[in-house]
């Protein structure tokens, strides 16, 4: 179900993606901390809303784009860093396929084997 809170939350994903601003950023934590209206459900959290073309989500978002201070605080808010991209791609496939070692290195801990 789509609310106006996951609309916002992955439209504002798309937009850190594609400009990935201090900003930007500072937006989508704002819009993936939104409580939702009728659904805490944790299985359905904002910090986990995906793209709907992509898969993409804000933890992979802030990975690929090297900002280990942003994943820290997705984490922080419960983002699951097993979630899959429609490529099949983890947030720490996307910090080592953008050459982020430092933000793949603080990514490797959450990911189970």
């Amino acid at each position: 179900l789509d609310t106006p809170q996951r609309v916002a939350a992955a439209a504002a994903v798309e937009r850190t993606f594609l400009a990935g601003r201090d900003e930007d950023f500072e937006a989508l934590l704002v819009a993936v901390s939104a409580m939702e209206d009728d659904d805490n459900d944790p299985s359905v959290r904002l910090v986990d809303v995906q793209h709907q073309a992509t898969g993409a989500s804000a933890l992979m978002v802030a990975a690929g784009k090297g900002r280990a201070d942003m994943v820290g605080e997705f984490l922080a808010r419960g983002a699951n860093p097993g979630l899959k991209s429609r490529d099949g791609s983890t947030a720490l496939d996307w910090a080592v396929r953008f050459k982020h070692q430092a933000t793949a290195d603080l990514l490797a801990p959450f990911m189970q084997h």
